[in-house]
């Protein structure tokens, strides 16, 4: 009642002033007046009393008799009054059209806060977990009980400051000095220069190359750049971005090395996949007839070891190209449905490695003179790579070129592992860190390529991997709300996401959303662990499809991520232990925390046969697994 009261009251207000605003200003004016058609008629009946009027002023004319100035009567004097108030009607419709549009404008803008009260009704579910029993006296007070910290092996690569050591390799970068234009140099000419640099003549250089079309994919932007400061292999490294200033204007702010790429020569607008096709086909290639060997990766490939691992023994090696080896899935859906085929092994150009000679050019010209005699190369993306293999096919016939795939032991496609081997491989933290690094499998990950995963999943992929770097993205600072999920029905699990989350928004915390707990019955489509957790992955609860919406999600094994790959201390999480059911109720309670940084939310049951020693070894338990919320 009071939303629709203060509506009408915004409606009528907006209504009387557009009213008077058209009765002393607008209505005068003769533009106003001619595009409304207030001084014309366009009744017959009206029109046939002016010709009478005027019959009567010639008639008078006639006799002489030109002192009445009331027959001084022009067609364009004498308006027609009928017609004047059937304008004058619309003119008032518009105005309330138009008021009604101010209103409506005016309630979008508010809509976010009136969301908030509006999401305040919903209700975190009480359900009994474990048995946990919390006495009267416990009800909304927090039982910040100090647990042994979770022991956690370093990374071998972390450093004692991350961000002062990002900072400094890519403010050193030798590109800001190469150029001062940054339109000035081809990308060409710039790999050779950033090829004769000491520290770059023995190893390819790192290129990957996309167009910023939103926030999550800037993330991946800066998972390459951070990733290649970290090892220290920024100097020898590049983003172009594809005909994106933007990109541009945002690497400057960031210190990072980037070009931007457009192809002028086309007539028309070309496509992003087009220019992208060119310049792997074309314009790079010419630096590797000049000597530059090249490491081409797609963005939504991670690193979870230095590459350079995979480089030395390419470099010493015999073969001109390793490319990543895949496995590829061909679905028709037009004649026989949902079918799968699986072809035999075809190489992935995400993952791209060669040498700089004239075997490797030569097949890149092969590929691009192909490619500009296709004819589908607009409505087929990936006609690029299907072309690249064609004459990779070719040139070891014909021109002694000599590849191989990367092994599987080293590179990894995760969907692949999600569909033949474990679903586990997306919970992140320890258990998909013994799924990549195992020696039963004899696997050790270096490189991980999410190239099936949709835009808003890549990230989140490479998270869940552990090939996700950003030291200013992992902040231990950071304030944060969690709260374990367990999954019953879709209703119940809903109306506790949605209630997280408007805690989360109106505390301005950050979300860590957990891997979702359930039971048994649920095990044959969630992820079985190896302790018997049936969980779901936490990327795959929420997501925020505005980029304006105030709310930042992080990973379940986040402050796992921090310890052990950035050797920094994260503080212990405070267990707010409460039996509110409503999340006003408990939006309350944190507010009596605002200043802790890391908070998890527990609510539980109270019944008369409580025991606090029950209730300080499940918090106990909670802190363990708020490091990465696999298992329980």
């Amino acid at each position: 009642a009071a939303l629709l009261l203060a509506l009408a009251v915004i409606l009528a207000v907006v209504a009387v002033a557009w009213i008077v605003l058209w009765k002393l200003v607008l209505e005068r004016n003769p533009l106003v007046r001619d595009f409304f058609d207030l001084d014309k008629y366009t009744n017959n009946t009206d029109k046939s009393k002016i010709d009478n009027k005027n019959k009567g002023l010639s008639k008078a004319l006639l006799q002489g008799n030109t002192s009445s100035p009331s027959l001084l009567i022009s067609s364009g004097d004498m308006r027609n009054q009928k017609s004047k108030r059937y304008k004058r009607s619309s003119v008032v419709l518009i105005s309330l059209f138009i008021g009604v549009c101010c209103a409506l404008t005016f309630y979008i803008s508010t809509h976010s806060s009136l969301l908030a009260d509006e999401n305040a009704k919903y209700t975190i579910n009480i359900r009994k977990i474990v048995d946990v029993i919390v006495e009267d006296k416990f009800k909304n007070e927090s039982l910040a009980v100090v647990a042994v910290p979770v022991e956690v092996t370093q990374h071998p690569m972390a450093v004692k400051d991350p961000r002062a050591h990002a900072l400094q390799v890519l403010n050193q970068h030798p590109y800001f000095s190469m150029i001062k234009d940054h339109d000035s140099v081809s990308v060409e000419e710039l790999l050779v220069r950033m090829h004769s640099l000491e520290k770059c003549r023995d190893k390819p250089l790192f290129i990957s190359m996309g167009k910023v079309g939103s926030p999550v994919y800037w993330q991946l932007v800066e998972n390459f750049e951070y990733t290649m400061a970290k090892y220290d292999l920024a100097e020898c490294s590049l983003l172009v971005c594809i005909s994106d200033p933007s990109c541009m204007r945002r690497c400057i702010d960031s210190s990072f090395p980037c070009i931007n790429y457009e192809d002028k020569s086309s007539r028309g607008k070309t496509s992003t996949f087009e220019q992208i096709a060119k310049l792997k086909l074309f314009e790079i290639p010419k630096a590797v007839g000049r000597g530059v060997p090249l490491f081409i990766v797609d963005l939504d490939v991670g690193f979870r070891q230095n590459p350079m691992k995979l480089v030395d023994n390419f470099m010493t090696g015999n073969n001109d190209i390793m490319v990543q080896k895949d496995l590829v899935f061909i679905m028709n859906r037009t004649k026989e449905g949902w079918r799968t085929w699986y072809t035999r092994p075809m190489p992935n150009l995400g993952l791209f490695m060669c040498k700089g000679n004239e075997r490797v050019a030569h097949m890149f010209e092969v590929a691009w003179n192909k490619y500009t005699k296709h004819t589908q190369r607009l409505d087929q993306p990936g006609t690029d790579q299907a072309i690249v293999q064609s004459a990779m096919w070719r040139c070891t016939a014909h021109n002694n070129l000599t590849w191989d795939f990367l092994s599987d032991r080293h590179v990894v496609l995760m969907d692949k592992i999600f569909k033949f081997e474990s679903t586990t491989i997306e919970l992140g933290g320890e258990i998909t860190d013994r799924l990549l690094s195992n020696e039963t499998l004899d696997r050790d990950t270096i490189a991980v390529h999410g190239t099936c995963y949709e835009l808003r999943s890549k990230v989140q992929a490479l998270k869940a991997a552990g090939a996700f770097w950003n030291p200013f993205y992992y902040d231990p600072a950071r304030r944060t709300l969690t709260m374990r999920l367990f999954y019953k029905n879709k209703n119940q699990l809903l109306g506790e996401v949605k209630a997280l989350t408007w805690l989360a928004v109106a505390t301005k915390r950050t979300l860590v959303v957990p891997n979702v707990l359930s039971d048994e019955r649920f095990s044959t489509f969630l992820n079985k662990t190896d302790s018997g957790s049936v969980l779901w992955p936490g990327f795959r609860v929420v997501y925020t499809k505005n980029s304006s919406f105030p709310l930042t999600i992080v990973e379940p094994a986040y402050y796992w991520r921090i310890r052990r790959d950035y050797n920094i201390s994260v503080p212990e999480p405070l267990i707010l232990t409460t039996t509110a059911t409503r999340a006003p109720q408990i939006l309350s309670l944190l507010h009596q925390y605002t200043e802790h940084p890391r908070i998890v939310l527990n609510v539980v049951t109270a019944t008369s046969s409580s025991s606090p020693v029950v209730a300080q070894k499940l918090e106990d338990k909670l802190k363990s697994w708020a490091d990465g919320s696999n298992d329980w």
